[in-house]
C-alpha cells in the first residue's frame, strides 16, 4: 500500500466523513459547528502537505480558527507561503476534498495532484495553531494526524491568532528575514517599529530648510513604520499600533479622531439563501457580478436616495447574503436596505421569509 492510499484508509478509520451536505472553502476558510470537524480538518491537514509541496517544498500554514464564531463552533485556514490566503484556484481543491464520500477521496487526492503537477517526492512542511476555543485541541490534533499521514514535517506553535500564524509562515520562508519566526519575534517587531517611531515624533524637531535632512528623516519613518504593519494579513493589535502613531504624529486625541468624520445613517440585513456562492463580486466587495441583473438593480435603487450607498456579498461562514445600505436619513436607510434585501431575495434564490419592510 502506496502513501497516498494509506493516507485514505487512515481517514477511513479515523476521521470517516460525517456531513452529507455540501461545504465549501471561502475567503474565511470552513466554519462550522465543532463536532462536524474531524474528518475536514484531517483531509485540511493533507491538503495544507500537498500544497506545500506544490510550492516546491516552502511552508504553509494551517490555522484552527472561527475568528468571531460562537464558541460551539470552529473552522480552519490554510496560509500560503508569503503569509497570504490560499489562492482562489485551492479552495477548489479544499472544496473538492471535503465533499468527497470515503471512497473518492483517493480519487480526489489524485485528481489534484495530477491538475497542480506536484511532486510527492518533494518534502512538505506546515505550521499548526489553534484559537482557544474548547474544541481547538482535538481538532489540531486531526489535522496534525493528516499531516503526518502523508509524511508532512508538522510545526505546531500552539495558541496563537491568526496574523501571528501568517506572520510565522512568512517568517520561515525567508529565512526569518521578515522577523524571527517566534511569538516574541513577532511581539518584538511590532513593538520596536513603535517604539521607535514615537520617540522620533517627539523628540526631532527639522525649522524648513534643511530639505535633504527632511527627506532623510521621512524615509528612516516610512521603512520603520512598515515594520510595525503585519504585511502578510489583516492584524488588529497592528493596526492599533498605527493608529496610536497616527494620533500622536498630528497631535490628536481619541475625541479629535471621532470628531474628523460623521457615520451616514446605515443599516444592515441578513438575506438567508440557497447558496451563498451563486453571488459573486467584484472592487473589493462593492460591486456585484452575478446573478445577472442584481447590481444594475441596486444601482438603480441607490440612485433614488440622497447619499445612498449600498452593498452586497455573501457571508464567509453561512449561507446568507449581508446587506449594507446607508443613506441621509435613518428612515431612508432602513428604507433602501429593504429595498436591495428585497433584490437579493428574488435574483439570488433567497429562502424563508422575505425581508420585512421597515414600520
Amino acid at each position: 500500500m502506496d502513501l497516498l492510499e494509506k493516507a485514505v484508509e487512515t481517514g477511513r478509520k479515523k476521521y470517516p466523513r460525517s456531513l452529507q451536505n455540501t461545504v465549501s472553502y471561502g475567503t474565511a476558510g470552513i466554519r462550522m459547528r465543532a463536532e462536524n470537524l474531524d474528518f475536514i480538518l484531517y483531509r485540511m491537514g493533507l491538503l495544507s502537505v500537498l500544497f506545500s509541496k506544490f510550492r516546491k517544498g516552502q511552508v504553509t500554514g494551517l490555522m484552527v480558527t472561527a475568528s468571531h464564531n460562537p464558541a460551539e463552533d470552529n473552522g480552519v485556514k490554510i496560509i500560503d507561503t508569503m503569509g497570504e490566503m490560499m489562492p482562489i484556484a485551492w479552495e477548489k481543491h479544499a472544496t473538492d476534498l471535503t465533499n468527497a464520500s470515503d471512497d473518492k477521496l483517493g480519487f480526489a487526492l489524485e485528481e489534484m495532484i495530477k491538475h497542480e503537477g506536484i511532486d510527492l517526492s518533494i518534502s512538505a512542511t506546515v505550521c499548526t495553531a489553534m484559537d482557544t476555543r474548547p474544541s481547538s485541541v482535538q481538532l489540531l490534533k486531526a489535522a496534525t494526524d493528516g499531516i503526518k499521514a502523508l509524511k508532512g514535517l508538522c510545526l505546531n506553535y500552539g495558541l496563537l491568532t491568526t496574523p501571528q500564524l501568517h506572520y510565522m509562515v512568512c517568517c520561515r520562508n525567508t529565512k526569518d528575514q521578515y522577523g524571527l519566526s517566534t511569538e516574541a519575534g513577532y511581539y518584538s517587531k511590532l513593538t520596536s517599529a513603535f517604539l521607535k517611531i514615537n520617540k522620533e515624533l517627539k523628540t526631532n524637531k527639522y525649522s524648513p530648510e534643511f530639505l535633504d535632512e527632511n527627506s532623510r528623516h521621512a524615509a528612516v519613518q516610512l521603512a520603520t513604520t512598515m515594520n510595525m504593519i503585519n504585511q502578510t494579513v489583516g492584524d488588529a493589535i497592528s493596526d492599533m499600533l498605527l493608529v496610536e502613531t497616527i494620533l500622536a504624529s498630528r497631535d490628536w486625541t481619541c475625541e479629535d479622531w471621532d470628531s474628523a468624520y460623521t457615520d451616514l445613517p446605515s443599516r444592515m440585513l441578513k438575506i438567508k439563501v440557497e447558496d451563498r456562492n451563486i453571488v459573486k463580486t467584484t472592487d473589493a466587495e462593492r460591486r456585484t457580478t452575478s446573478p445577472p441583473g442584481l447590481q444594475e438593480a441596486i444601482d438603480q435603487l441607490v440612485a433614488g436616495y440622497k447619499f445612498g450607498r449600498a452593498f452586497v456579498r455573501p457571508s464567509g461562514t453561512e449561507d446568507v447574503m449581508r446587506v449594507y445600505a446607508e443613506a441621509d436619513t435613518r428612515e431612508n436607510a432602513d428604507k433602501l436596505a429593504y429595498e436591495v434585501g428585497l433584490q437579493v431575495y428574488d435574483l439570488a434564490r433567497g429562502i424563508g421569509d422575505k425581508p420585512v419592510p421597515p414600520v
